[in-house]
């Protein structure tokens, strides 16, 4: 059973096919709106959209948690599940993208538990569920902004 189970969600102001291009593009490692706080980089040559490629994942916070990811199953603009297989978390993430008229509501739903003592204690001192949905808001809201900026253009 995980320790930390956690669901974020937003609605963002773009349509679904934006949404999801922009988001895969991020989760592939093209370093833009959400490196501040999470960055990732392809880990293999199989690519984070095709089911069993992996990444690498940074999340900056109090400390630096590094883990990998790979994906389980992936449903075009609907569905994303991957798996933490390595690093500070082990676990699951479901991310989820629904259109709603002219915008997309976002979520995720991660259920991971510290696989290093680094994580361990660090949840001894600081709120990771909070944490990890501070991350995941702070990267849809800059999503957000990203999109909101580019049809200003």
């Amino acid at each position: 059973m995980p320790r930390y189970d956690v669901f974020d969600e937003a609605v963002i102001d773009a349509d679904l096919d934006t949404v999801y291009a922009t988001m895969m593009l991020e989760f592939s490692g093209n370093r833009g709106w959400w490196r501040q706080r999470w960055e990732s980089r392809p880990r293999g040559a199989q690519p984070i959209t095709q089911p069993g490629g992996s990444i690498d994942i940074t999340v900056h916070d109090i400390v630096d948690a590094r883990f990998a990811a790979r994906t389980v199953e992936l449903v075009e603009k609907e569905r994303l599940d991957i798996e933490f297989f390595a690093g500070d978390f082990i676990g699951t993430a479901t991310w989820r993208w629904t259109a709603e008229g002219g915008k997309t509501r976002v979520s995720q739903h991660w259920r991971a538990s510290p696989n290093s003592v680094k994580l361990k204690l660090l949840g001894v001192f600081a709120d990771i569920a909070k944490i990890h949905s501070s991350v995941i808001q702070d990267g849809l809201a800059a999503l957000a902004r990203h999109l909101s900026e580019a049809r200003q253009q």
